[in-house]
């Protein structure tokens, strides 16, 4: 086993989350969604914005509110393989990024 070493305003993490389990309504009515959450991985200082798919848009979206609820800009960001962005695998074996 080795260590992590987390550096404040270095890194943060995200990815999208599946809210449905949890039912939620409005009005009666049931609210199917997703958040875009972002975490910064020294602090674990978090983020979130609701959103209802995981594709770029709500990504770019996602990732400029919770800019501005953090208050900056890591040094990095690392994201899950997004399915806006990383399309099945190739012929090859290999990821294609769009």
């Amino acid at each position: 086993m080795f260590p992590q070493e987390h550096i404040p305003g270095r890194m943060a993490q995200s990815d999208f989350t599946s809210m449905n389990s949890l039912r939620v309504t409005i009005a009666g009515t049931a609210f199917p969604h997703l958040v875009y959450h972002r975490v910064l991985t020294y602090s674990n200082v978090e983020a979130v914005r609701v959103c209802f798919s995981d594709s770029f848009e709500a990504l770019a979206e996602g990732l400029e509110a919770c800019l501005w609820q953090i208050g900056g800009v890591p040094e990095l960001h690392r994201t899950d393989n997004l399915t806006a962005a990383v399309r099945d695998l190739d012929r090859e074996g290999m990821h294609e990024f769009t």
